[in-house]
């Protein structure tokens, strides 16, 4: 997630990024400012959940038919 721009799969099952310049870095502290959570525990938890370096948890991944497009952040 560092340094990266957020990149997701539509329902359709193409990819798309939701902007050109909004990283998952500006997104995880602008939670963390809104819910007076640690930003760092909300990374944590999204890389619990994608299973850490190798995003191996394909339940959050937004490609497992029939559930494309959906995400469980």
């Amino acid at each position: 997630m560092y340094d990266s721009l957020i990149t997701y799969a539509t329902t359709s099952g193409s990819t798309k990024t939701y902007d050109s310049s909004t990283k998952y870095s500006d997104v995880i502290m602008k939670a963390a400012s809104g819910s007076g959570m640690s930003a760092y525990y909300l990374a944590s938890k999204i890389k619990q959940k994608n299973g850490g370096t190798t995003a191996s948890a394909s339940a959050v991944c937004g490609t497992v038919s029939p559930f494309q497009g959906i995400y469980n952040y």
